[in-house]
Formats: C-alpha cells, sequence, structure tokens
C-alpha cells in the first residue's frame, strides 16, 4: 500500500475519532448530534473512497463504490 491509498482511510479514523469526541461531550445536543451525523457521511465516504482504492476486483471496486454513494 502507498500513501494515496492510506489517506482515505487514516480520514476515516481521524473523523470517526473527532465525530465521537464531539459527541459524548454533550450527547444531549441537537449540534453535536447533527455534527455526529455530518462526520458519519464523511466517513461512508472515505472508506467507499478507501475500498476502491485497494480493491483486487470489480466487485469489491463496485461494493466500495455504492459504500461511497451513501456518503
Amino acid at each position: 500500500m502507498n500513501v494515496r491509498e492510506l489517506l482515505p482511510l487514516l480520514s476515516v479514523v481521524a473523523s470517526l475519532a473527532i465525530g465521537l469526541y464531539v459527541y459524548y461531550r454533550n450527547p444531549n445536543s441537537r449540534v453535536n448530534k447533527l455534527f455526529l451525523a455530518t462526520i458519519t457521511t464523511l466517513i461512508l465516504w472515505a472508506a467507499g473512497e478507501f475500498l476502491m482504492k485497494v480493491a483486487e476486483n470489480l466487485q469489491m471496486a463496485s461494493f466500495g463504490a455504492k459504500l461511497g454513494s451513501l456518503g
């Protein structure tokens, strides 16, 4: 794996950490819930991008594209 393939994975991990940190600071806040929902879409998009970049076959790349389109 090279750096270009790992950047989306790094984005998934960082976004998840930031989203959970903000949410758990005040779980009852509507702003924090909306922020977590927004971060979730970014996580789905980045995870799909990662799967497309490391795909070894068309089916895996297609699944990554579908996952990314949810975000």
